[in-house]
């Protein structure tokens, strides 16, 4: 034991930078150096890349719309189009946005659509309905949209209403009141539907979030929500998440019922039942699906 701890009281010594000891081996390390030179100590860094350095999310998140479309919307056809039954029918296209660039309009009609077929389902559950909120979410900054429209060709200036949401939050471009021209209220087209999503972290996993989806009645049925989940599907795949989300009312009952079908199941960290102390469980409003993606 007594060695022992000599031994130990040794290798102190050279721990301290004022000691004779330890000078001395500071004078060996150097006259090493010198005659071996810089190349035995000094070796190159290594190098990482971007996703390594700030994370999959960050990375995705952090790019600009046109190369964020480039590199993970690699299945999104620009002139994808869907039509009812008849040739005289209005036909459709799905186009890409982010809560910077999508037009003041066109998220005011996005907001009109959930609120036309999900307030009252908001208003009975735990999570309650409040429109404020709602817009403030779907201006988050991460917040991307695929939006099905009329296509250009039979779009009618007619559709074109008033943002409900605040000129400062829109973007410069089209959406804003200012520049309106008579060019952008041409291009201006019928939304009958959209999907809402987020690259995120949920339970420290890295998913891509659906947020919303939503169609007009004349396009339910037609497997346009399929499709919209596919793409975003897809966006997941290429970013390299392990999982896409979304959560969903249990008193949705036709939601419940098309996520099942595409392949979604109740997730882990989906609220369990709670018993109360009367002897009651009581069950959240919502429960949080998952699907894993290969």
């Amino acid at each position: 034991m007594a060695k022992d701890l000599q031994s130990r009281s040794r290798d102190r010594r050279f721990s301290r930078p004022g000691s004779d000891a330890g000078k001395a081996f500071l004078r060996a390390c150097s006259t090493r150096f010198q005659r071996t030179g810089p190349s035995l100590f000094l070796r190159p860094l290594p190098t990482y890349s971007q996703s390594q350095i700030m994370g999959l999310i960050e990375e995705a998140n952090g790019l600009p719309l046109s190369t964020f479309r480039s590199r993970y919307l690699v299945s999104l056809e620009t002139e994808v189009s869907f039509s009812h039954a008849g040739s005289d029918s209005p036909k459709y296209e799905v186009t890409f946005e982010s809560s910077a660039s999508i037009h003041g309009r066109d998220l005011s009609a996005c907001f009109d659509l959930i609120q036309e077929t999900s307030a009252d389902i908001y208003a009975k559950s735990d999570v309650g309905w409040s429109p404020a909120k709602k817009r403030k979410e779907m201006q988050l900054p991460d917040m991307r949209y695929l939006l099905v429209k009329e296509s250009k060709k039979q779009s009618s200036p007619d559709h074109e209403h008033e943002s409900v949401f605040a000129p400062s939050s829109l973007n410069s471009g089209p959406a804003t009141r200012s520049n309106q021209s008579s060019e952008a209220a041409s291009e201006a087209r019928q939304l009958a539907g959209f999907l809402s999503f987020m690259p995120t972290y949920e339970d420290g996993k890295e998913v891509v979030y659906c947020y919303e989806l939503h169609l007009s009645p004349l396009l339910r049925g037609k497997g346009v929500g399929k499709k919209l989940m596919s793409q975003m599907e897809d966006v997941g795949r290429q970013i390299g998440v392990c999982k896409a989300m979304l959560t969903v009312f249990v008193d949705n009952e036709n939601g419940l019922r098309f996520y099942e079908r595409v392949g979604y199941v109740e997730d882990e960290f989906s609220p369990a039942p709670i018993r109360l102390r009367n002897g009651k469980v009581k069950k959240a409003s919502y429960v949080i699906l998952s699907k894993a993606l290969e």
